[in-house]
């Protein structure tokens, strides 16, 4: 689980490379952060706070990698 691994590895992060993914025909997909299967906020509670993130996952819709953007800045 996300959750407990973060726990694990929180000592040893010093950058957030930030995705979700969904589960499409068996297959996992990366998609936005808000239409994905991990509840990214609480993964990010447990890590530090004092590092660089990235956000990465394949998308055309501006609009989308803008509200996501919004989500991760308001977190």
């Amino acid at each position: 689980n996300e959750e407990e691994a973060a726990k694990k590895l929180n000592q040893f992060v010093s950058y957030i490379h930030l995705k979700n993914v969904k589960k499409q025909y068996g297959n996992l997909l990366a998609t936005s952060l808000e239409k994905g299967a991990i509840n990214w906020k609480k993964v990010l509670d447990i890590l530090p706070k004092d590092v660089p993130i990235a956000i990465e996952y394949p998308s055309n819709n501006v609009e989308e990698i803008l509200d996501d953007k919004k989500a991760l800045e308001e977190a």
